[in-house]
């Protein structure tokens, strides 16, 4: 599994992951978009040539909030998302930043279980948040040296 920065040049695969993963994904417009604005990075998994996830973070100052994961249902649960958030985490602590932020699907378990252990906690929740109007958690990680402060 090789993980590495994405560049304009990923949009379409960036965008079958979403596809497959989202019943209402971003669009090609959106991500190319995403990946032009200052204080964005994203970072795709590949297996043999494949990107089989991705991570998006924006940041500003000493703040992040990671805009979008996925990972292809073939590759869930086998440390994808897990290596796709290590190492952002990496990024952000050479830029300084301290506290991270997400929202996620008050339903998602494996996905709230996955945050939890990089030391994410509810800070908020929102009310309807998503198109087929399901809550989300906001969620909170204090970063401390490059690690999730616990």
């Amino acid at each position: 599994m090789l993980i590495s920065f994405c560049t304009y040049d990923d949009v379409l695969d960036l965008l079958a992951v979403e596809s497959a993963c989202f019943d209402e994904p971003w669009t090609e417009r959106m991500f190319a978009d995403e990946l032009a604005a200052q204080g964005v990075f994203y970072l795709k998994a590949s297996d043999g040539g494949r990107t089989v996830g991705f991570i998006g973070v924006r940041t500003v100052l000493d703040e992040a909030n990671v805009n979008n994961i996925a990972v292809m249902p073939g590759y869930r649960r086998a440390g994808v998302g897990k290596r796709l958030i290590e190492n952002a985490f990496g990024t952000l602590a050479e830029q300084g930043v301290k506290s991270v932020y997400l929202e996620v699907d008050t339903e998602n378990t494996a996905a709230i279980g996955l945050y939890a252990g990089f030391g994410f906690v509810p800070v908020g929740k929102i009310a309807e948040y998503y198109p087929n109007g399901n809550d989300a958690y906001l969620l909170k990680c204090n970063m401390l040296d490059g690690q999730a402060k616990k």
